[in-house]
């Protein structure tokens, strides 16, 4: 093989991985950002809103906002859990559903992508309503 080519085919992969690592960045920062809106005006009041129905229907579930996510767990089993987080490892970034809980000495635990960039600006309740109902029949069927 010629020594220009190998160079310029190395160069070449040199810059469409550099691109794609500027691009990546610019959809992780734009993701944090639209994340951040949601996560204020959207998953905490949603959040709060099911753990007061569920205190109505006799089950304590407390909300939890620890750095860049939302947690809902129920009183005094640290074990079990629902949490939304944002994942920006991933490419494109993606809104994580987490959930675990125990079943005797067995912990079980899923994850599972709730929205992803770009659509996760248009995140609406109903979306992230439909995740912890789903995640939450686990916790309250005992």
């Amino acid at each position: 093989m010629d020594t220009g080519d190998v160079r310029r085919r190395v160069r070449r992969t040199v810059d469409v991985a550099r691109e794609r690592a500027r691009s990546r960045r610019r959809a992780a920062a734009e993701a944090e950002e639209d994340w951040s809106r949601v996560l204020r005006v959207v998953a905490v009041p949603l959040f709060r809103t099911v753990a007061s129905a569920l205190k109505a229907e006799g089950y304590r579930f407390a909300v939890e906002t620890p750095a860049g996510a939302v947690r809902l767990s129920p009183g005094g089993a640290s074990e079990d859990v629902i949490e939304i987080a944002l994942d920006t490892t991933r490419d494109p970034p993606a809104l994580m559903g987490r959930t675990a809980y125990a079943r005797g000495r067995r912990l079980l635990s899923d994850e599972r992508v709730v929205a992803e960039h770009p659509a996760l600006g248009d995140l609406t309740p109903e979306v992230l309503l439909d995740f912890v109902l789903s995640a939450l029949a686990p916790m309250v069927e005992r």
